[in-house]
């Protein structure tokens, strides 16, 4: 579980046998018994002997057999929901205004209830993502963070009003969701229809001009405006925001009953309009094949024009005579390459890296070339690997959560991605095994209950910042 190195070449010894380390593990748990036959089928000889480092007893395969047997009890787990992905449906982001009095909050969390309960997430379908703001906008959870509906609605009732001292920037809002939330990252699919409700307490944000061109350009990407205003009659802002027609888009209301009546035409209009297909538009590139073809008359071909609309490539001809030979341009379309379906698997392997990045350029490239070595041998296309990213120095930074790639290809670009935040000072160990702990080994974030967890920790300083919070962190 420990290896000390001095050297890069050392270093490419280490995935292989890390990597069937870890096989053993996993399958050594799902025995119902730590027999001895069990253990020999994992004898570290009978892998390539090239591959395998001179290590230590610690690091050898009887030695795994026996730690597993005395800290590993086999795991007990609960049978758990298998969440259902479809590319086509509703992608719905949900705004709450929280510069506005707990009345009012309540109210827009009582509309929010009411509409989900209308909702069928369950059967993926579904997505729904949530934000509040006030003078800045603040996430509460993604597309992608919850399955069904029952955590949505709990997602939702954890939800506490963080009242705004200014009127509330609707403007900044708008451009988060349009960069940050409408992302295939965070759960958007390019085929479903994109959504937001917007609920506010206030008649004007803080910038009425910069909010209509924001809302501009969050409906310039196919997204559908709905609003709803609390409270007050003066409903000119939420008139320009709201899509069109604005009747559909835009309701004003002075009490909890009306809430009840708008969800149920919000979610008839929301499916009317998500039953309209996306039109989806393919470049096509021409391709001119010239041959000679004999005119049928002396006289000269005039030169025509074609119609030329966004769907059609235009055509020319040229003049031809006789004796000159005609240009036929002929159009070919582009086809994409397929798409690729990530699969799902509720068993395997959950494994995070974590880098220290108070280190010079020299070590941490090296440990990016073991965490390469080792996703290499990875079958993470099949759904049986997620990984997962973080770097630390004096605080953790999450580079990329187990659910964020689902292919080798996107794991080893995003590797390539990460870079070296050089600190002065020791590291904070303790702190990073704590945040591994509560932000990434969890279902939100891709954890999965019937896979096991391992955490390959690669650091280039001998003590952390805090050694006693280290071992208490570890041991947590």
């Amino acid at each position: 579980f420990k290896k000390l190195i001095s050297s890069e070449d050392q270093l490419r010894e280490l995935p292989v046998v890390y990597k069937y380390s870890m096989i053993s593990i996993t399958e050594i748990a799902t025995e119902h018994s730590g027999s001895q036959q069990t253990a020999a089928r994992f004898d570290p000889t009978t892998l390539p002997p090239r591959r395998l480092p001179t290590i230590t007893e610690k690091a050898t395969k009887p030695f795994v057999v026996q730690e597993l047997a005395t800290t590993n009890a086999p795991i007990t787990i609960q049978p758990s929901r298998r969440p259902k992905f479809s590319e086509t449906g509703t992608d719905l982001i949900i705004m709450l205004d929280s510069y506005v009095d707990e009345r009012i909050f309540a109210w827009m969390k009582s509309f929010v209830r009411d509409f989900i309960l209308q909702l069928d997430i369950d059967s993926g379908q579904w997505r729904v993502g949530a934000l509040t703001f006030g003078s800045r906008a603040r996430i509460d959870f993604h597309l992608n963070r919850y399955n069904f509906q029952d955590e949505i609605i709990s997602a939702f009732d954890a939800i506490r009003n963080q009242r705004a001292s200014s009127r509330p920037d609707v403007a900044s809002a708008f451009d988060y969701v349009r960069r940050s939330m409408f992302t295939i990252n965070h759960g958007d699919r390019p085929l479903s229809r994109n959504f937001v409700i917007m609920l506010t307490g206030n008649s004007r944000s803080f910038n009425s001009e910069q909010t209509t061109i924001a809302s501009d350009r969050l409906k310039d990407t196919d997204a559908v405006i709905y609003t709803i205003g609390l409270n007050f009659k003066e409903s000119r802002e939420l008139d320009v925001i709201s899509s069109k027609p604005t009747d559909e888009h835009r309701f004003v209301i002075s009490g909890e009953e009306e809430i009840r009546r708008v969800s149920g035409i919000y979610k008839y209009s929301i499916d009317k309009e998500s039953a309209t297909p996306i039109q989806h538009t393919t470049t096509q590139r021409p391709t001119t094949t010239q041959r000679p073809t004999t005119p049928i008359t002396k006289q000269p071909i005039t030169e025509t024009s074609a119609r030329i609309t966004h769907r059609r490539i235009p055509i020319t001809t040229v003049p031809a005579t006789k004796r000159s030979p005609q240009i036929v341009t002929t159009s070919i379309p582009r086809t994409l390459p397929p798409r690729r379906q990530p699969k799902y698997s509720e068993t395997g392997t959950d494994v995070v890296f974590i880098l220290d990045s108070s280190v010079d350029d020299r070590i941490f490239d090296w440990m990016k070339s073991f965490v390469r070595d080792f996703v290499l041998l990875l079958d993470i296309d099949s759904g049986k690997w997620r990984v997962g990213g973080l770097t630390f120095n004096s605080k953790a930074k999450a580079d990329f959560h187990l659910n964020r790639h689902k292919f080798q290809d996107d794991v080893l670009n995003a590797l390539d991605r990460v870079r070296n935040q050089r600190t002065i000072g020791r590291p904070d160990v303790a702190s990073t095994f704590d945040y591994v702990r509560r932000n990434m080994f969890t279902s939100s974030n891709g954890d999965r209950p019937h896979a096991r967890n391992f955490l390959i920790m690669l650091t280039g300083s001998e003590r952390s910042l805090n050694s006693a919070q280290s071992y208490a962190a570890a041991n947590r």
